[in-house]
């Protein structure tokens, strides 16, 4: 039980210094093609029976544009307040306060703005209100950054250093043994065999799989860098660019091939390197 308590201790306090950070959301494509989208299907709703094609072409295109407008706006006042918010008044730590701001400065607000003026622009153009729909386009994307600060918030919980392992369980011959983690240059896997180099240049069996000996080391000084290799931050000595937009790994020992950091991977490899 006392392990226990420690253990939430650590993880509550890991989220007090999560708490009040200011999360970036790298959503710019994102909130365009939404405000596009629902441009095209409110326009395409407020057309009549015009009364040839140029007709139609005109009015589809005015609204077009004032509806994209409205979205484009709209999406980037609810970001600019969602960050502002995520900074002064965090989900974790006043979730009743926040709760009310955000219902507040992102969906009250603007959806007055927003009625105050589908209101006066279907007076002088008469058409049906588009306001209902423009009130769900805006709950959809305040919960849009609800749930983009929670999953945030949570893979950034760090884990205690003293659930990682301190050494590995290998083998050498018929000797197992254990393996400081310290002494691991990296993880190669070979066929249906992973084995452990060390910076000596020793090389042991593992009976685990790759996939398990990730979730067992600290991230911090271990990437997996592609299905074959998980590597040690001490044993990086430099990376050039690869092809395909990949990057090629040169490590200690060197290995017979530089290793391929995957094109997906590029980005967070850069950032772990980077301390």
């Amino acid at each position: 039980m006392a392990l226990d308590r420690d253990h939430y201790r650590e993880t509550y306090q890991s989220v007090l210094l999560l708490a009040g950070k200011k999360y970036k959301y790298d959503d710019v494509y994102f909130r365009a093609s939404l405000a596009f989208t629902a441009a095209l299907f409110l326009s395409a709703r407020s057309l009549g029976i015009p009364k040839n094609f140029m007709a139609l072409y005109e009015q589809s295109a005015f609204y077009f544009i004032v509806y994209l407008s409205i979205c484009l706006i709209s999406t980037e006042y609810i970001n600019r307040t969602t960050l502002f918010l995520d900074q002064k008044c965090d989900w974790k730590l006043r979730p009743y306060p926040r709760t009310c701001m955000q219902l507040l400065l992102g969906v009250c607000f603007p959806f007055l703005m927003v009625f105050q003026f589908d209101s006066r622009f279907s007076e002088i153009y008469d058409y049906d209100l588009a306001f209902p729909f423009l009130g769900l386009y805006l709950l959809f994307v305040n919960l849009y950054y609800l749930c983009s600060f929670l999953i945030l918030s949570y893979r950034e919980i760090p884990v205690p250093e003293d659930q990682y392992k301190k050494s590995l369980l290998v083998i050498k011959g018929m000797a197992n043994k254990p393996l400081p983690i310290d002494q691991i240059s990296h993880i190669r896997r070979d066929g249906e065999h992973v084995y452990i180099i060390t910076f000596n240049a020793e090389t042991y069996l593992v009976q685990n799989t790759l996939d398990e000996l990730q979730q067992s080391l600290n991230p911090k000084h271990f990437f997996r860098a592609n299905r074959k290799y998980i590597i040690n931050y001490s044993a990086c000595q430099h990376f050039q660019p690869g092809q395909h937009r990949k990057l090629e790994l040169i490590i200690t020992p060197k290995t017979a091939l530089p290793i391929t950091i995957s094109q997906q991977k590029v980005k967070a490899f850069k950032e772990w390197m980077e301390r």
